[in-house]
């Protein structure tokens, strides 16, 4: 096994062990449980962003995908709109998303 399989699979058994269940609605009707790692960044207008605020992350593994932009992940009754994805070289992708207020 290669040296970026094995990061892969550190990566993937980091989302596991780390992650809680969400609910992911593809666009295709699909409907499955993934692990994902869930965070709140927030921006503090004194580091030159201009205003303060808040911006809703998980990370995922990239086996669990394809993620697609408008798809919907639910984490404790709360749905989260895909907005945008950063794959990474190690098996995970971060969703930046946004609250989905239907």
């Amino acid at each position: 096994m290669s040296f970026r399989q094995d990061a892969i699979e550190l990566t993937e058994d980091i989302v596991d062990a780390l992650g809680e269940p969400a609910r992911y609605q593809g666009n295709d009707g699909l409907v499955k449980t993934i692990n994902v790692v869930f965070e709140r960044e927030y921006f503090d207008p004194e580091l030159g962003a201009g205003l303060s605020g808040s911006q809703s992350l998980m990370t995922v593994k990239k086996s669990d995908g394809p993620f697609i932009e408008g798809e919907i992940l639910v984490l404790e009754d709360t749905e989260y709109r895909i907005v945008q994805m950063e794959p990474d070289e190690d098996g995970q992708v971060r969703l930046i998303l946004e609250i989905d207020n239907g």
